[in-house]
C-alpha cells in the first residue's frame, strides 16, 4: 500500500460519528491521519458535547502533506469550516489528485472553495439550496472524481469506505470491510 497521509478537520460543533467513523476507516486501511485544529486549540469539542484531541494545529499542515482530506458536518462546526480563509485556500493548493470528503452540512466548504462547479453531489437536505454550482443527487454517498460526500451521520462508514476507493484502495477497502462485518 502507498504511504499516504490523510487530515481530518476538528472545528468547534463538529459531528463526533462523521468524524469517528471516516477517522477509524482510514486508519484501519493503515493511512496516518492527522485530527487537525482549525483553531489552534488541543482540544475541540463537537456538537454532542465529546471532546476530542487534536494532533497538531492546522496553521502547522501544509496541503502538499496530505493524498486525503475529511471535512465533517455538525453546526456550527461546517460552518467555522467554510468561514475559515485560510481554509479555502488549502483545500484549493491541494495538489488535483488529492481525495476531498464533505459530508453532512460540510460540502458548503466545497462549494465556497469553488471545488464542485459542475460535480455531483450530495449533502444535508438542509443544505442542498447552498450547493448553487453542483447537481444535487440526494444520494447517500456520492463521487465525483477526487470529491466525496455524503448525507449525514448514518452513513459515515460507506463514506470512508468511499473516500478508500477514490484514493485507488478499492482493494483494502474491501479488507477493511470484511473484518468489521460491514
Amino acid at each position: 500500500m502507498p504511504d499516504l497521509r490523510a487530515a481530518v478537520f476538528l472545528a468547534d460543533g463538529f459531528e463526533e460519528l462523521e468524524t469517528v467513523a471516516p477517522l477509524t476507516i482510514l486508519r484501519r486501511a493503515g493511512i496516518q491521519v492527522d485530527l487537525l485544529s482549525l483553531s489552534g486549540a488541543a482540544t475541540v469539542t463537537g456538537v454532542r458535547g465529546l471532546v476530542f484531541g487534536a494532533d497538531k494545529p492546522f496553521s502547522s499542515a501544509s496541503p502538499a502533506d496530505y493524498a486525503i482530506v475529511v471535512l465533517p458536518g455538525g453546526l456550527p462546526g461546517a460552518h467555522h469550516l467554510r468561514d475559515s480563509e485560510a481554509l479555502i485556500r488549502f483545500l484549493q493548493e491541494l495538489a488535483p489528485e488529492a481525495v476531498i470528503g464533505a459530508i453532512c452540512a460540510a460540502p458548503v466548504v466545497l462549494e465556497r472553495a469553488g471545488l464542485i462547479r459542475g460535480c455531483r453531489v450530495t449533502c444535508f437536505p438542509a443544505k442542498e439550496g447552498e450547493l448553487v454550482s453542483a447537481q444535487v443527487t440526494g444520494a447517500r454517498v456520492e463521487r465525483d472524481g477526487r470529491i466525496v460526500t455524503a448525507k449525514g451521520a448514518g452513513v459515515s462508514v460507506d463514506f470512508g469506505f468511499e473516500l478508500l476507493r477514490a484514493a485507488g484502495l478499492a482493494d483494502v477497502a474491501e479488507k477493511v470491510k470484511a473484518s468489521i462485518f460491514a
